[in-house]
This record gives C-alpha cells, structure tokens and sequence, in this order.
C-alpha cells in the first residue's frame, strides 16, 4: 500500500521563510568577514610604512660599515608575507583593485630597497651577486585576454634561474603598467618601453629572452 504525503502551504511557507533566512545570515556573515579583512588590510598597509621606515634608517646608520653588515632577515622574510597578502587580495578583490595595487606598490619599494642594497654591497665589497630587474604585465584586452603571452613563460623561467642559484641570484618583479614614480624612474634610467624587459646586473634584455640567453649575462 503506498502512502502519498501531502505537503500543505504553510509547510512550504515554512520552507521558504527558514530558505530565505539561510540566504539572509551568509549575506550578513560574508559582510561582515568582507569587512574585517578590509581593516586588516589596512591595519597592515599603516604597519608596512612603519617597517619601511625602519629599513631606511638601518641603511643610513650602517652606510659607512656596509661591508660588515649582515643583512638581516626581515626583508626576505617581508617579500614572503606581503607576497602572501598580494595573493589573497587578488582573491578577493580582484588584480585591479586598489587596494592591491597599494599593497604592489609597498612590495615594489621593498625590492627597489633590497635590491640597491645588494648592488652597493657589489659595487663596494666586491660580493658576487647577479641581479635581475624583470619588467612584466598583467594587461588585458577587452575579452580578458592577457597582452603580454611571453611574460609569464619569462617568469617561469627567472624562478628557475633563481631556484638554481639561490645564494647569487637576486631576481625583482616589476609591474610595468604600476602606477609608480620609483618604477618610472627604473624604467626612464634603463630605456625600458617595452615588455617583457630585463635588466640583468646593467645589461638590456627587450623581449623574451631564453634560458641560456639569459645565462650568458650571469
């Protein structure tokens, strides 16, 4: 004998209204949690200013023993946090938010710092670093399509330049279309008008370059 269940009105009425309150709760929760991380973003912007202060100054205090200076590992350990923080921001607001392209920015001084630090210790110490400006974009045309085929094939093959010669190979990333005075200036002082371009110790490489044409300036 089969039994029909008969499902009255106010069962569905119920159902909707337990539904719609469901729906209600995650839109006020994603709210809310959309909320915090956009404070935590800027509680970490203001903490970032603060530690690039504090590079600068240690600069400054150790010019004259530079040759004797250990450099510490806060920058390194400081590319890999605001690295981090770059990519879930891109998550979740998206690569042309301005949000993350403040953050780009911070990250964008980070490398110039570092990078004229190794290059003073070069000049001045006679270390053995080969650094690698690299000049790349993120553009996209109407339909979403990347303009720049060759650059992230370029990036895979710096990271595995870099993966090779951890100790001797600095390698810095840089946003061409970053709305940046310090990248302007890096780009007007190197003629870069063009990307992928690199810069590898002050040698001019405009367009994809391969591995051991990459290999022959180190």
């Amino acid at each position: 004998m089969v039994v029909k269940r008969t499902v009255t009105k106010k069962n569905y009425i119920l159902a909707f209204v337990i539904t719609g309150l469901i729906f209600v709760v995650a839109f006020l929760f994603g709210m809310v949690a959309d909320r915090m991380f956009v404070e935590h973003v800027d509680k970490f912007n203001d903490e970032t200013r603060y530690d690039l202060f504090r590079l600068e100054l240690r600069s400054a205090l150790l010019e004259d023993r530079i040759c004797e200076y250990e450099f510490d590992s806060f920058v390194k350990d400081e590319f890999g946090y605001v690295s981090a923080e770059i990519m879930q921001l891109e998550t979740k607001l998206g690569k042309n938010h301005q949000k993350v392209k403040d953050l780009k920015k911070y990250y964008t001084l980070l490398e110039i710092y570092d990078w004229l630090h190794y290059k003073n210790i070069k000049e001045k110490c006679g270390s053995d670093y080969d650094l690698i400006l690299y000049f790349y974009s993120n553009k996209e045309d109407s339909q979403g399509n990347t303009l720049c085929d060759d650059c992230e094939r370029q990036g895979f093959i710096l990271g595995y330049i870099k993966s090779e010669n951890p100790s001797s190979v600095r390698v810095y990333s840089f946003d061409y279309d970053l709305e940046s005075e310090e990248v302007g200036i890096l780009k007007s002082l190197y003629g870069i008008d063009s990307f992928p371009s690199m810069v590898i110790n002050d040698d001019v490489i405009r367009g994809f370059a391969e591995l051991e044409d990459i290999e022959y300036f180190l």
